[in-house]
């Protein structure tokens, strides 16, 4: 699990800044201020046997329960308690910040009675899984409009075979294009009344495309061809943005979330026009985009990233044995409205990377403060189990 700035797990990093007396706040503040892409994998899996699990509902602002205190301090059979108590996966980006900020600050206050070695892997702990929710991108169930046309879209790709229907406005990638490497790239094909669903291209691990230099979203598309080797991580399970690593949420397609749906401008008309979105269209298909799903299947992970250099490198990473499947590719600026309808659920899973880096600097300011001037015994740095997560693969 790595920090851009520092390439070290956040104990490791905590680790040098208390040696440094004083300069553990300045030295974690700096450290969140060049966070792009953050926490970029956890474990949150293990066992919570035996233990009452916090609602997440509980405001952060109230007495913390002591059941909360014994997740964080527990280790990996912790994890599920302590995740539901920061609201993972149920809470905005916003209040998990909160809820994990308050934890953090309450385990700097029980210094007296833990030990520094207790406190500093209780503060990994919580920061590592509530940046992990805050950072990671979900992805979304996704129907394609018969009418789409990437209009507002830089790049437009749609994968699959030669022979294969291109979808109107998007560039056939081929197996063998230079813009696409990966080891053993194969097509595939399915019966679908949509082009940009109907087919696809397995074991893409790298996309490079030209665009001009600036801040983008990032569309990659799949389709739930009910083969795990290709749904299991169709798109890894970090994805890296001219480096930048973005961990995958759930992969598996009965947890996609409800719902997107591309389509041209003229959908407002139907949705009741753009919502509180930002840079989407946010409101209701009025069950349309329901409907196209359960005949297309498809899904899509929605991510931001600065384009240097004139070029776009997507790295894919993490497939456990399986591959990847994608079936087409959008790059669209990020200060247009975006071509995508999302609902209110979907919407919110989409964290604007500034709204990202300032949490989880918020997080990170608060764990500074909680661990300044604990020394810690010497031992392994990654010896907390969350720090099992496989760096290889970033």
């Amino acid at each position: 699990m790595r920090y851009l700035s520092e390439g070290l797990p956040v104990t490791a990093t905590f680790r040098i800044a208390s040696a440094r007396g004083l300069g553990a706040r300045c030295a974690v503040a700096i450290l969140a201020a060049s966070l792009f892409g953050g926490v970029a994998a956890a474990q949150t899996a293990g066992s919570g046997a035996g233990q009452p699990v916090a609602t997440p509902n509980t405001p952060a602002a109230d007495p913390i329960p002591d059941d909360v205190f014994v997740s964080a301090l527990a280790g990996r059979q912790g994890l599920n308690a302590l995740a539901a108590y920061l609201g993972v996966g149920t809470a905005s980006p916003e209040e998990v910040a909160r809820r994990a900020s308050a934890l953090i600050r309450a385990l700097g206050q029980r210094r007296g009675t833990l030990a520094g070695d207790q406190v500093l892997g209780a503060v990994d702990r919580v920061s590592r899984v509530a940046s992990r929710s805050i950072s990671q991108a979900s992805i979304v169930r996704l129907a394609v409009d018969d009418n789409f046309r990437p209009t507002n879209a830089t790049v437009a790709l749609d994968f699959g075979p030669q022979d294969g229907n291109v979808m109107p406005g998007f560039e056939r990638v081929v197996a063998g294009d230079s813009r696409i490497s990966g080891d053993g790239i194969n097509a595939l094909r399915r019966p679908e009344e949509n082009p940009l669903l109907a087919d696809g291209l397995a074991g893409i691990s790298k996309i490079e495309v030209n665009v001009p230099n600036g801040r983008y979203r990032i569309v990659l598309m799949t389709q739930n061809l009910n083969d795990k080797g290709l749904t299991q991580y169709a798109f890894g399970q970090v994805v890296l943005i001219n480096g930048v690593p973005i961990q995958i949420g759930e992969n598996d397609p009965e947890s996609w979330l409800p719902e997107a749906m591309l389509s041209n401008p003229d959908i407002a008309e139907v949705s009741g026009g753009p919502g509180n979105g930002g840079s989407f269209l946010t409101g209701s298909s009025q069950g349309r985009a329901s409907s196209l799903f359960l005949r297309q299947q498809g899904g899509a992970i929605i991510l931001e990233g600065v384009a240097t250099g004139g070029k776009l490198t997507i790295e894919l990473r993490g497939f456990g044995g399986a591959k990847s499947y994608m079936t087409g590719l959008i790059v669209e600026p990020l200060e247009q409205v975006s071509s995508i309808l999302l609902s209110e659920t979907a919407r919110r899973s989409v964290v604007p990377t500034d709204t990202r880096v300032a949490l989880e600097s918020q997080i990170l300011e608060a764990a500074a403060s909680a661990v300044e001037g604990i020394v810690p015994a010497e031992g392994n740095p990654n010896e907390d189990p969350l720090s099992q997560t496989p760096n290889s693969v970033l």
